[in-house]
């Protein structure tokens, strides 16, 4: 990513849109459902006021944004050396986020479409096609979504019309049973894996063109609209998983969302359309780790003041590869062990950008006490 690089808002807004699907498109109605059951409808909705609320704040930290990726802020808030050692910590964050959603296309694509063929080759394959995405800039990355963004739409409403006729209102029911503690557990889960790792996108925010009258509100109104729309796209998923499959199946399935897509039939005609659902993944998912690997890619280049970073993308995109396979073997590992710990770390991380602001202020207001 260059400093020439620049993309539009609407852009941003489509990045920020089906980077939040993501994995949680997946995932969601798992989240949701371990602890609330079938109130794990109202988990994402508390989820993603939570959220949007994040958002808002990484928005409103926008205006220190606006010229400095976080990696630089943080450099010039801490300092050369204390500020590279949490510059770095970020960037092998980002890293490590990046394996992980590999691992989930990983397994999910052995598991459930191409049996046989096993993980390693499949996240080859796909490391591959996201470092030829990733090389080719910001700019491309950011035009590639604007034409998959209405692929992806299509399959959904495609999927979402095909699960009506199997709706149960009975899953739902009764409502509040347990309480609201389970309902709060479960919002939680849910805010932080579907909005914490939206911080990555304040490595973006110095690339959104200020051509605008009001370029901050601009930025902050499509970071608030992407999130927001991604988010109701998830619920709509959890609304249809908890009312088709019902609480139990939702929980204890894996891959709740592909299973949901083997229930539409239609006519006895219109069947066996699963790969609508492995497609709308395989787009958010690639978004996902794109986006990942270039911000990655830039953060090093700003911590070591590269001219050009882009030959750090190959070997980042490699090492995605056995980290994927040495972190999570298997997606049981993920739930139980790695899963708890990424949870840690993303709160840690989505909380950085504000400490960092913080700092910044304070060191702002004495030095102006100073008379600097």
């Amino acid at each position: 990513m260059l400093k020439k690089e620049q993309i539009g808002a609407r852009q941003f807004s489509i990045l920020v849109l089906l980077f939040t699907i993501g994995t949680a498109i997946i995932i969601s109605p798992h989240l949701t459902t371990t602890y609330a059951k079938q109130d794990g409808w109202i988990s994402a909705i508390l989820g993603t006021v939570m959220g949007i609320s994040l958002v808002w704040v990484y928005s409103s930290l926008g205006k220190y944004f606006m010229e400095k990726t976080l990696v630089e802020l943080i450099q010039v808030t801490l300092g050369k050396w204390i500020g590279s050692v949490f510059s770095l910590s970020f960037v092998a964050f980002l890293i490590v986020l990046a394996s992980l959603v590999l691992m989930n296309i990983g397994h999910f694509i052995s598991s459930w479409i191409l049996v046989r063929t096993p993980v390693i080759a499949i996240e080859f394959m796909f490391v591959g096609l996201a470092i030829i995405g990733t090389r080719l800039g910001l700019e491309v990355l950011a035009r590639a979504t604007e034409v998959l963004l209405p692929f992806f739409m299509v399959l959904f409403i495609v999927f979402t019309l095909g699960l009506l006729p199997q709706i149960d209102f009975d899953n739902v029911k009764p409502v509040l049973e347990n309480g609201f503690i389970p309902i709060w557990k479960s919002s939680v889960g849910f805010t932080i894996f579907t909005f914490g790792e939206l911080v990555v996108f304040l490595m973006i925010l110095p690339y959104v063109t200020k051509s605008f009258k009001s370029p901050f509100q601009k930025m902050r109104q499509s970071f608030l609209s992407g999130a927001l729309f991604g988010s109701i796209i998830i619920f709509i998923l959890v609304l249809l998983s908890l009312l088709v499959l019902g609480p139990k199946a939702s929980e204890f399935n894996t891959y709740p969302a592909y299973t949901l897509a083997t229930k539409i039939d239609l006519a006895g005609f219109f069947q066996r359309i699963e790969v609508i659902m492995a497609g709308i993944w395989f787009i958010s998912i690639f978004v996902k780790f794109t986006t990942l690997l270039l911000t990655a890619s830039t953060g090093l280049g700003q911590i070591f003041m590269w001219k050009e970073h882009k030959f750090t993308i190959i070997p980042i995109g490699m090492l995605t590869v056995p980290l994927s396979l040495w972190l999570s073997p298997n997606v049981a590992i993920y739930y139980t062990t790695v899963a708890y710990w990424m949870g840690i770390f993303t709160v840690i991380f989505m909380l950085l950008p504000i400490l960092i602001v913080a700092i910044a202020w304070v060191r702002m207001r004495f030095l102006n006490s100073k008379g600097n």
